[in-house]
């Protein structure tokens, strides 16, 4: 497995009296910067705002901002830059700590891994006649406004994790960072979310794109939702099924009970499932979905809606790195 090679360090001068740009251009690649005063792109934000909180019943799904104690970060710190732990971040150094600090990145994905570029980069100057090579910050400790417009998981993975990890894979001893491996997950079938299908296609796809697992309840009961919403496909029934027994949260359907007998169900809004899209050396991710029926035409179609801001992905980061620490020994595994 080849190693990359590193950037070749910059030299920095005073720019004088050249003039400064005038033209500045946006990304080549998605996601684009915001166009906060462009009112059709605002609009369009507002809307993918609103029906994120509603799919995930909170406006302000930032989970990954929960504090770390102070004895686990500095584990973790020490860990990745291969230090003894000795109480404090300084003495496990015995070297001045220098921090690089960054706020307002995640925007126009390109200019955010521009950023990084810079803040990954190895700069010399001349200092009377003598070139010297600038300290690098030993921890990067990132300000506000992470990722626009909302700083959810998904945003923050697609305009800031994602661009300054490219940087990073070419990195090697300058940017303390080496690419040994690298594991793409190849594209196949997936359940197709946020469409629209009839009971039997909802029931195939559903069988086949569906770990099956048992989810402990609080009251230490065991829920099967997999279970749940194929029981559902299968009884229901568009007779009775009309507009105003949805009230945007829960809906009324009418379901078989033996072979003529009907009887109305509530059908539960939100469940949770484990479809397959990682790899299948761990257990799938679970992930909350928002689960509707519609009735047209006479016919009943069932859809299920991804809920959860794309937090799963952080999950299925987490179980990888669980997965793959105990076979590479005391090499730290960065996730």
């Amino acid at each position: 497995m080849a190693i990359l090679g590193a950037m070749p360090p910059q030299r920095l001068e005073a720019r004088g009296d050249r003039p400064a740009p005038l033209t500045f251009k946006g990304g080549a690649h998605p996601p684009y910067a915001i166009r906060w005063y462009g009112a059709t792109s605002l609009w369009g934000h507002f809307r993918n705002l609103v029906s994120s909180a509603i799919a995930s019943e909170s406006i302000d799904s930032r989970d990954w901002m929960r504090p770390l104690a102070p004895e686990e970060m500095l584990a973790g710190v020490t860990r990745v830059l291969g230090l003894e732990n000795k109480g404090t971040l300084l003495e496990s150094l015995a070297q001045p700590l220098w921090i690089d600090w960054v706020a307002d990145t995640g925007d126009d994905r390109d200019v955010s891994q521009a950023v990084g570029q810079m803040v990954f980069g190895e700069y010399t100057v001349d200092d009377g006649g003598e070139t010297v090579t600038l300290p690098r910050g030993d921890v990067l400790l990132f300000g506000g406004d992470t990722a626009y417009p909302v700083a959810t998981d998904e945003e923050i993975y697609r305009r800031v994790v994602q661009p300054w990890n490219e940087v990073l894979a070419k990195q090697d001893d300058h940017g303390r960072r080496r690419v040994w491996a690298k594991a793409t997950y190849p594209k196949c079938e997936t359940f197709r979310f946020a469409t629209w299908h009839d009971p039997e296609s909802f029931i195939i796809a559903a069988q086949q794109g569906f770990q099956r697992v048992k989810i402990e309840a609080d009251n230490g009961s065991f829920m099967k939702d997999l279970d749940y919403v194929l029981s559902i496909a299968s009884k229901i029934s568009a007779e009775h099924a009309t507009d105003h027994d949805d009230d945007g949260f829960t809906q009324r359907v009418a379901v078989r009970q033996g072979a003529v007998l009907k009887t109305e169900a509530v059908l539960k809004p939100l469940v949770m499932l484990a479809p397959y899209r990682t790899f299948i050396e761990i257990d799938q991710p679970l992930a909350q979905f928002v689960f509707r029926a519609r009735v047209n035409d006479g016919q009943v179609h069932l859809a299920l809606f991804e809920g959860d801001g794309g937090r799963w992905k952080l999950g299925a980061v987490a179980a990888l790195k669980a997965w793959l620490e105990p076979k590479f020994g005391d090499v730290p595994v960065i996730s």
